[in-house]
């Protein structure tokens, strides 16, 4: 018997988008709508009825252009960051907890954490390092004062010394400083770490304001005031290589 169906065809072309020339295969099969795929090599498959025009078909991928730059941008992200091991497969800690990012293409940019997902929001990609930078900087302000405040506190009432000064920002080696003025700064990167490595490098620093060394005396002071800080010192020395380099390459 004669066979009358259609059997699908399939043809590559080539459209001009705002976003750049786009090269697609177009498949007419027996389907009754009109269809978008796009693989995480990047290749884009138009799908369409066996009838339609070809001009339908380019009209279609016009209004979704910015859609396939999105996705087609994402998974491009995604194979690069696999190689290299950045944003979307690193594992991003805050305060001693590890979280898996998640990342949403839209104008609102936002960072939120949601069980264990980190969720980004923002337009393109590439601004995740620069919002995760923001958004971890913000948490610091707001951590580092919450935990540091009432261990100067009762650091001063104890020892009758306070710093001049508390700061914060990235380091790629130190942990803390502590000037001969009493001029205090931590690692911004102690915001990933957990709460207690945080109280440990500024009650290291705190001591400094007493004894300006590593003598005997320095660390009995860290003795009578945090009897356990040898296994948290470990801990951050662990957690040293973990976090070492430049924002780009932990956030």
């Amino acid at each position: 018997m004669f066979n009358s169906r259609k059997t699908a065809t399939e043809e590559v072309r080539r459209l001009s988008l705002p976003q750049g020339e786009l090269d697609y295969t177009l498949i007419f099969s027996g389907r009754r709508s009109l269809g978008l795929q796009i693989y995480p090599d990047g290749r884009v498959v138009a799908r369409a009825p066996f009838g339609i025009k070809r001009e339908d078909v380019e009209c279609f991928i016009r209004e979704r252009s910015g859609w396939i730059h999105r996705h087609r941008e994402r998974f491009a992200m995604e194979s690069e960051s696999t190689e290299k091991g950045d944003v979307f497969h690193r594992l991003h800690y805050f305060q001693g907890k590890t979280y898996r990012l998640r990342w949403q293409s839209d104008r609102i940019e936002r960072v939120c954490m949601e069980g264990e997902e980190l969720r980004v929001t923002c337009l393109s990609a590439e601004d995740i390092s620069k919002l995760l930078w923001r958004w971890y900087t913000q948490q610091a302000d707001v951590f580092f004062m919450r935990e540091a405040r009432p261990l100067i506190e009762k650091f001063e009432q104890k020892h009758g010394v306070s710093p001049s000064s508390l700061h914060w920002q990235w380091m790629k080696t130190r942990w803390g400083s502590c000037s001969s003025r009493g001029r205090i700064n931590l690692n911004l990167k102690l915001i990933m770490t957990p709460p207690e490595c945080l109280r440990y490098v500024l009650l290291h620093e705190l001591c400094h304001l007493i004894h300006f060394n590593h003598s005997k005396a320095f660390y009995r002071l860290m003795d009578e005031d945090m009897p356990d800080w040898h296994s948290v010192k470990i801990e951050l020395n662990r957690l040293s290589k973990k976090f070492a380099g430049e924002p780009k390459d932990v956030l």
